[in-house]
């Protein structure tokens, strides 16, 4: 049997392939930004070629395959992803730009921290505000619906957003994790409305009590 990990870079995309004998098969496939599977694909063919196996084989006999990539990174790194708008609950609409000052250290190390009065956030901001829209909702904290979502203000928000021109939406609603019939209700109208959009709720991708967190994370998937 064997083990498989890719990992999808910028220029290549690697594999490593592990026998039960511990013997490793490296190899490596030229990325396809506009198709990243494809790189994918081309990797585990190099692998099943040096291994002198077909895909069908390689894969048949193998009981784990590792996959992870860095194109979230290089899109933030680079502001290379497509264009994003957000739909969040009104009066929260900074949240993203506000980042509870935890955005100016996430992901730095204790000695990092320590100089934090000399540390900014990021420029430009992962969604401009001119792309974020509030709508009239609110859950409590025990996810009970305290205002009823405004479908009109959603129309319109999507409607503008789209009219900017784009390509995908991030929900993010106060307590959705534990309520989330609001941001179920808007990314369902979203998709039978415009179908060629790109749609993520916080609620589906990270379930998780913080505004912020969730925030960032479901518009970076986006």
């Amino acid at each position: 049997m064997y083990r498989i990990a890719i990992d999808i870079g910028g220029t290549f995309t690697d594999c490593v392939v592990l026998d039960v004998q511990g013997n490793t098969t490296v190899v490596k496939s030229p990325t396809s930004p506009d198709d990243p599977c494809r790189g994918v694909l081309g990797a585990v063919e190099q692998a099943a070629k040096q291994l002198r196996l077909s895909v069908e084989s390689l894969l048949q006999n193998t009981d784990s395959f590792v996959h992870g990539c860095t194109i979230a990174t290089n899109a933030m790194i680079q502001r290379s992803g497509c264009k994003t708008g957000v739909i969040t609950t009104r009066g929260h609409e900074d949240t993203l730009l506000i980042g509870r000052v935890f955005q100016k250290v996430a992901g730095l190390s204790e000695r990092q921290i320590t100089h934090i009065s000399q540390l900014h956030k990021a420029e430009p901001p992962l969604v401009p505000y001119e792309l974020i829209r509030g709508v009239s909702e609110r859950m409590d904290c025990r996810g009970e619906v305290v205002l009823p979502l405004n479908m009109r203000e959603v129309a319109e928000a999507v409607a503008s957003l789209v009219g900017q021109g784009v390509e995908s939406i991030a929900i993010c609603l106060l307590w959705s994790f534990l309520n989330p019939a609001h941001e179920q209700a808007i990314k369902g109208y979203i998709q039978r409305s415009y179908p060629e959009l790109f749609v993520t709720s916080s609620h589906e991708l990270v379930p998780l009590l913080g505004e912020y967190e969730r925030s960032v994370t479901t518009a970076i998937n986006c």
